[in-house]
Protein backbone atom coordinates (compact mmCIF):
# COMPACT_ATOMS: atom_id res chain seq x y z
CA UNK A 1 0.00 0.00 0.00
CA UNK A 2 2.65 2.23 0.99
CA UNK A 3 4.38 2.14 -2.57
CA UNK A 4 1.28 2.69 -4.30
CA UNK A 5 0.61 5.71 -2.69
CA UNK A 6 3.80 7.22 -3.29
CA UNK A 7 3.95 6.70 -6.80
CA UNK A 8 0.57 9.17 -7.39
CA UNK A 9 2.38 11.55 -5.27
CA UNK A 10 5.44 11.24 -7.91
CA UNK A 11 3.10 11.93 -10.64
CA UNK A 12 1.36 15.10 -9.02
CA UNK A 13 5.08 16.38 -7.94
CA UNK A 14 6.30 15.91 -11.25
CA UNK A 15 3.11 17.64 -12.56
CA UNK A 16 3.52 20.25 -10.94
CA UNK A 17 7.25 20.90 -11.31
CA UNK A 18 7.24 20.06 -15.00
CA UNK A 19 8.22 22.82 -17.06
CA UNK A 20 9.85 23.77 -20.95
CA UNK A 21 13.16 24.24 -21.10
CA UNK A 22 15.69 24.83 -23.81
CA UNK A 23 17.97 21.62 -24.67
CA UNK A 24 20.96 21.78 -26.78
CA UNK A 25 21.44 19.48 -29.44
CA UNK A 26 24.21 18.76 -31.66
CA UNK A 27 24.51 16.83 -34.85
CA UNK A 28 27.57 16.17 -36.73
CA UNK A 29 29.19 13.66 -39.43
CA UNK A 30 31.81 13.32 -42.23
CA UNK A 31 31.90 10.79 -45.09
CA UNK A 32 34.79 9.85 -46.54
CA UNK A 33 35.23 8.69 -49.71
CA UNK A 34 39.26 7.51 -51.30
CA UNK A 35 39.06 4.88 -54.31
CA UNK A 36 37.66 1.99 -53.16
CA UNK A 37 37.65 2.72 -48.91
CA UNK A 38 34.36 4.61 -47.36
CA UNK A 39 34.64 5.88 -43.61
CA UNK A 40 31.63 7.15 -42.35
CA UNK A 41 31.74 8.60 -38.41
CA UNK A 42 28.99 10.91 -36.96
CA UNK A 43 28.92 12.49 -33.62
CA UNK A 44 26.87 14.79 -30.86
CA UNK A 45 29.23 16.15 -28.25
CA UNK A 46 30.85 19.61 -28.84
CA UNK A 47 33.98 18.03 -31.27
CA UNK A 48 33.93 15.18 -33.74
CA UNK A 49 37.54 14.62 -35.25
CA UNK A 50 37.80 11.61 -38.56
CA UNK A 51 41.43 11.27 -40.39
CA UNK A 52 41.12 10.30 -43.80
CA UNK A 53 41.67 6.42 -45.38
CA UNK A 54 45.63 7.15 -46.10
CA UNK A 55 45.80 9.43 -42.65
CA UNK A 56 46.63 12.67 -44.33
CA UNK A 57 43.59 14.28 -43.62
CA UNK A 58 42.06 15.68 -40.34
CA UNK A 59 38.26 16.76 -40.07
CA UNK A 60 37.33 18.38 -36.96
CA UNK A 61 34.04 19.98 -36.34
CA UNK A 62 33.77 22.37 -33.36
CA UNK A 63 30.30 23.49 -31.76
CA UNK A 64 30.28 26.55 -29.57
CA UNK A 65 29.45 25.34 -26.15
CA UNK A 66 26.46 25.91 -24.81
CA UNK A 67 27.40 26.58 -21.10
CA UNK A 68 28.41 30.30 -20.45
CA UNK A 69 30.75 29.22 -18.16
CA UNK A 70 33.78 27.51 -19.29
CA UNK A 71 34.61 24.22 -17.68
CA UNK A 72 37.51 21.42 -17.08
CA UNK A 73 35.62 18.80 -19.22
CA UNK A 74 34.94 21.62 -22.07
CA UNK A 75 38.96 22.28 -22.10
CA UNK A 76 39.71 18.98 -21.84
CA UNK A 77 36.81 17.62 -24.65
CA UNK A 78 38.39 20.82 -26.54
CA UNK A 79 41.88 20.46 -26.46
CA UNK A 80 43.35 18.76 -29.52
CA UNK A 81 41.69 21.41 -30.90
CA UNK A 82 43.36 24.04 -29.38
CA UNK A 83 46.55 22.16 -29.52
CA UNK A 84 46.48 22.45 -33.67
CA UNK A 85 45.93 25.88 -33.48
CA UNK A 86 48.78 26.33 -31.57
CA UNK A 87 51.51 24.65 -33.14
CA UNK A 88 50.26 25.02 -36.89
CA UNK A 89 49.92 27.82 -39.46
CA UNK A 90 46.05 28.17 -40.57
CA UNK A 91 44.02 29.58 -43.38
CA UNK A 92 40.34 30.91 -42.28
CA UNK A 93 37.20 31.50 -44.23
CA UNK A 94 34.07 32.57 -43.81
CA UNK A 95 31.58 30.06 -46.01
CA UNK A 96 27.94 30.45 -44.61
CA UNK A 97 26.94 33.40 -45.94
CA UNK A 98 24.28 33.99 -43.60
CA UNK A 99 22.00 30.68 -44.61
CA UNK A 100 21.84 27.28 -44.48
CA UNK A 101 23.15 25.18 -47.33
CA UNK A 102 22.64 21.46 -47.29
CA UNK A 103 23.26 21.11 -50.39
CA UNK A 104 26.60 19.33 -50.21
CA UNK A 105 24.49 16.30 -49.09
CA UNK A 106 22.51 15.71 -52.33
CA UNK A 107 24.65 12.63 -53.59
CA UNK A 108 24.40 10.81 -50.59
CA UNK A 109 20.74 10.63 -51.24
CA UNK A 110 21.54 7.96 -53.61
CA UNK A 111 22.94 5.46 -50.39
CA UNK A 112 20.31 3.10 -49.18
CA UNK A 113 19.34 5.23 -46.21
CA UNK A 114 20.95 8.08 -44.39
CA UNK A 115 22.05 8.05 -41.20
CA UNK A 116 20.81 9.53 -38.40
CA UNK A 117 22.68 12.59 -37.75
CA UNK A 118 22.38 13.21 -42.12
CA UNK A 119 19.06 12.58 -42.24
CA UNK A 120 18.23 15.07 -39.06
CA UNK A 121 20.43 17.58 -40.34
CA UNK A 122 18.47 17.91 -43.93
CA UNK A 123 15.34 18.05 -41.76
CA UNK A 124 16.65 20.54 -39.47
CA UNK A 125 17.69 22.71 -42.70
CA UNK A 126 14.35 23.14 -43.48
CA UNK A 127 12.90 24.78 -40.80
CA UNK A 128 16.01 26.57 -39.21
CA UNK A 129 13.98 29.62 -38.44
CA UNK A 130 11.47 27.76 -36.30
CA UNK A 131 14.31 26.60 -33.83
CA UNK A 132 14.70 28.11 -30.22
CA UNK A 133 18.45 29.58 -30.67
CA UNK A 134 21.49 28.00 -32.85
CA UNK A 135 25.06 27.91 -32.18
CA UNK A 136 28.17 28.56 -34.38
CA UNK A 137 30.31 25.63 -35.68
CA UNK A 138 33.63 25.45 -37.62
CA UNK A 139 35.22 22.97 -39.98
CA UNK A 140 39.16 22.15 -39.30
CA UNK A 141 40.62 20.50 -42.51
CA UNK A 142 44.84 19.64 -41.23
CA UNK A 143 47.06 18.68 -43.55
CA UNK A 144 48.97 16.17 -41.99
CA UNK A 145 50.75 14.98 -44.92
CA UNK A 146 54.39 16.15 -46.28
CA UNK A 147 52.64 17.48 -49.63
CA UNK A 148 50.80 20.83 -50.13
CA UNK A 149 47.28 19.76 -50.65
CA UNK A 150 44.56 21.56 -52.89
CA UNK A 151 40.98 21.50 -51.28
CA UNK A 152 38.15 22.37 -53.62
CA UNK A 153 34.42 23.37 -52.40
CA UNK A 154 32.28 21.84 -54.85
CA UNK A 155 29.11 23.18 -53.80
CA UNK A 156 30.53 27.05 -53.38
CA UNK A 157 33.72 26.74 -56.11
CA UNK A 158 35.83 27.97 -53.63
CA UNK A 159 39.65 26.43 -53.66
CA UNK A 160 42.11 26.71 -50.90
CA UNK A 161 46.02 25.39 -50.87
CA UNK A 162 46.98 24.18 -47.79
CA UNK A 163 50.85 23.55 -47.19
CA UNK A 164 52.01 20.58 -45.22
CA UNK A 165 51.15 20.76 -41.53
CA UNK A 166 48.93 23.52 -41.66
CA UNK A 167 44.94 23.52 -41.39
CA UNK A 168 41.93 25.54 -43.52
CA UNK A 169 39.55 26.78 -41.07
CA UNK A 170 35.95 27.13 -42.09
CA UNK A 171 33.11 29.46 -40.18
CA UNK A 172 30.13 27.54 -40.83
CA UNK A 173 28.09 30.22 -38.84
CA UNK A 174 24.78 29.17 -36.87
CA UNK A 175 22.77 27.47 -39.81
CA UNK A 176 22.96 24.13 -40.68
CA UNK A 177 25.62 23.30 -43.44
CA UNK A 178 26.69 21.21 -45.76
CA UNK A 179 30.33 20.74 -47.31
CA UNK A 180 31.03 17.95 -50.27
CA UNK A 181 35.14 19.12 -50.53
CA UNK A 182 37.68 17.69 -53.07
CA UNK A 183 41.01 17.02 -51.83
CA UNK A 184 43.78 16.25 -53.72
CA UNK A 185 48.03 16.82 -53.61
CA UNK A 186 49.33 19.52 -55.48
CA UNK A 187 51.81 16.78 -57.30
CA UNK A 188 49.83 15.18 -60.38
CA UNK A 189 51.44 11.85 -60.40
CA UNK A 190 50.53 11.01 -56.83
CA UNK A 191 47.15 13.25 -56.28
CA UNK A 192 45.85 10.85 -53.44
CA UNK A 193 42.64 11.88 -54.42
CA UNK A 194 39.59 12.26 -51.99
CA UNK A 195 36.42 13.09 -51.27
CA UNK A 196 34.62 14.39 -47.96
CA UNK A 197 31.12 15.58 -47.27
CA UNK A 198 31.06 17.19 -43.56
CA UNK A 199 27.78 18.23 -42.11
CA UNK A 200 26.73 19.87 -39.20
CA UNK A 201 23.81 21.30 -36.79
CA UNK A 202 23.99 22.81 -33.25
CA UNK A 203 20.60 24.11 -31.86
CA UNK A 204 18.55 24.47 -28.68
CA UNK A 205 14.89 23.33 -28.58
CA UNK A 206 12.17 23.10 -26.09
CA UNK A 207 10.91 20.05 -24.22
CA UNK A 208 9.36 19.17 -21.40
CA UNK A 209 11.27 18.65 -18.60
CA UNK A 210 11.26 15.56 -15.54
CA UNK A 211 14.44 16.36 -14.06
CA UNK A 212 17.46 18.23 -14.36
CA UNK A 213 20.73 18.19 -12.47
CA UNK A 214 23.93 19.49 -12.70
CA UNK A 215 24.84 16.52 -14.72
CA UNK A 216 22.24 15.33 -16.91
CA UNK A 217 18.56 16.44 -18.11
CA UNK A 218 15.79 14.16 -18.37
CA UNK A 219 12.96 15.04 -20.49
CA UNK A 220 9.50 13.65 -22.23
CA UNK A 221 10.09 12.79 -25.72
CA UNK A 222 6.16 12.02 -26.86
CA UNK A 223 5.24 16.03 -26.96
CA UNK A 224 8.05 17.01 -28.82
CA UNK A 225 7.48 13.68 -31.58
CA UNK A 226 3.59 14.52 -31.42
CA UNK A 227 4.18 18.21 -32.61
CA UNK A 228 3.65 19.17 -36.16
CA UNK A 229 7.04 21.23 -36.55
CA UNK A 230 8.86 18.84 -34.61
CA UNK A 231 7.87 15.68 -35.65
CA UNK A 232 10.45 16.07 -38.78
CA UNK A 233 13.09 15.28 -36.30
CA UNK A 234 13.04 11.82 -35.92
CA UNK A 235 15.37 11.83 -32.43
CA UNK A 236 14.30 8.15 -32.35
CA UNK A 237 16.82 7.32 -34.57
CA UNK A 238 19.33 9.33 -32.81
CA UNK A 239 19.19 6.51 -30.46
CA UNK A 240 19.56 3.75 -32.54
CA UNK A 241 15.50 3.11 -32.14
CA UNK A 242 12.40 2.70 -34.88
CA UNK A 243 10.02 1.57 -32.41
CA UNK A 244 7.29 4.15 -31.92
CA UNK A 245 6.74 2.45 -28.42
CA UNK A 246 9.90 4.48 -27.31
CA UNK A 247 8.09 7.49 -28.08
CA UNK A 248 6.17 7.85 -25.33
CA UNK A 249 8.88 7.27 -22.91
CA UNK A 250 11.96 9.77 -21.36
CA UNK A 251 15.16 10.67 -22.71
CA UNK A 252 18.21 11.25 -19.96
CA UNK A 253 20.72 13.23 -21.51
CA UNK A 254 24.31 13.36 -20.14
CA UNK A 255 25.07 17.55 -20.39
CA UNK A 256 28.97 16.67 -20.99
CA UNK A 257 28.98 13.72 -23.63
CA UNK A 258 25.37 14.50 -24.42
CA UNK A 259 24.51 10.69 -24.53
CA UNK A 260 21.23 9.74 -24.45
CA UNK A 261 19.36 7.00 -22.53
CA UNK A 262 15.85 6.28 -23.04
CA UNK A 263 14.12 5.80 -19.69
CA UNK A 264 10.63 3.94 -18.81
CA UNK A 265 8.21 6.42 -16.22
CA UNK A 266 9.05 4.13 -12.92
CA UNK A 267 13.28 4.68 -13.59
CA UNK A 268 12.87 8.18 -13.90
CA UNK A 269 10.68 8.26 -10.73
CA UNK A 270 13.28 6.32 -8.88
CA UNK A 271 15.81 9.31 -9.85
CA UNK A 272 13.57 11.85 -7.78
CA UNK A 273 12.51 10.44 -4.60
CA UNK A 274 16.58 9.58 -4.76
CA UNK A 275 17.18 13.23 -5.44
CA UNK A 276 14.55 14.35 -3.12
CA UNK A 277 16.02 12.36 -0.39
CA UNK A 278 19.41 13.58 -0.91
CA UNK A 279 17.83 16.60 -0.51
CA UNK A 280 16.47 15.74 2.67
CA UNK A 281 19.81 14.27 4.16
CA UNK A 282 21.89 17.31 2.99
CA UNK A 283 19.32 19.74 5.22
CA UNK A 284 19.18 17.55 8.27
CA UNK A 285 23.15 17.67 8.17
CA UNK A 286 23.40 21.45 8.04
CA UNK A 287 20.64 21.65 10.74
CA UNK A 288 22.89 19.06 13.16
Amino acid sequence: MKRLFILPLLLFALSISAKREKIPTYLSFVHWIQGADTIYEENNTLLQESVSPDGTVIVRIRHEDWKTTVTDKSIARLAPWHAVMARSRGIRAIIHQGKSNTDAMMPMKKLPGLTPNALNINNVSRMSDQLEMSFSTEYMIENNGNQEIVINDLNRGLVWYVPPRSYLLLNMGKLPQACLLRISNTDPLQPALKYVTIGSASFSMKFTMAYEDDDCWIYLLSEETSSSETDKLDFRRLHGKSDPYLSTHYIKRDKDTFQETPMVEAEVFAIIAEAKEERERERNKSHD
